[in-house]
């Protein structure tokens, strides 16, 4: 009974919670508003597993910085961060009881490149 009690307040207690990244010391700028000389639309993404309800949290920020450089990205403007919630993240939550928990994020702006690769 105990057990049980203990179980409840850890699942109506527990938050998945992802920290962002933006300012690394290899990072590249972020802004939040327009700028015109980004002239390229990119979507980045990824999944965070975090286990126990999201009561264990994830180790390691998710750098955006980093995220945005594979795309070629010099900096980034009208920068939108957002969690997705689908039926591949859900599924491993319902099937482990909670045990993973698997936080997918999805992040979008728009880019500046090298002009060398903007001529390609």
């Amino acid at each position: 009974m105990k057990l049980s009690i203990l179980l409840v307040i850890l699942i109506l207690s527990a938050c998945s919670r992802i920290e962002f990244a933006a300012s690394d010391k290899d990072s590249i700028p972020i802004s939040w508003g327009a700028k015109a000389s980004h002239d390229t639309f990119v979507r980045v993404g990824g999944v965070v597993p975090l286990y126990l309800w999201g009561a264990v949290e994830s180790p390691v920020p998710v750098s955006l910085g980093a995220a945005f450089s594979k795309e070629g990205a010099l900096s980034v403007s009208k920068l939108v961060v957002g969690e997705d919630s689908s039926f591949d993240v859900w599924l491993p939550r319902f099937f482990s009881f909670g045990m993973y928990w698997p936080v997918k994020w999805q992040a979008e702006g728009f880019i500046q490149k090298a002009k060398f690769e903007r001529e390609q």
